[in-house]
């Protein structure tokens, strides 16, 4: 019954991994996983763990390049912005000593 609850909560485990935690340190478990699986002599668990770790350090990496992309976007639309709002106060102030 025991060994039963624990594989019950590892499985709950690597499926909260698997959806929930950032790619480094889904990698960073996965390997641990793999390490633990090893020295259980556990070979196919140790392939599982390893092909998922470098899945996880892959879209870790896609993840970190899409964040990358959004941030000059929005730091490129924000410079718009701020020129549009000064180019509006300049023609303000213009309007306003004419």
């Amino acid at each position: 019954m025991r060994d039963e609850r624990l594989e019950m909560a590892d499985r709950q485990s690597c499926s909260n991994m698997k959806t929930k935690l950032p790619g480094p340190t889904k990698t960073n478990l996965f390997l641990e996983a793999a390490k633990l699986a090893e020295m259980e002599g556990l070979d196919v668990a140790k392939a599982d763990f390893k092909g998922q770790a470098k899945e996880a350090g892959k879209q870790a990496v896609r993840i970190s390049e899409k964040l990358g992309a959004q941030r000059e976007s929005i730091d490129g639309g924000l410079e718009i912005m701020a020129a549009v709002a000064t180019a509006r106060f300049r023609n303000l102030v213009l309007r306003s000593q004419s």
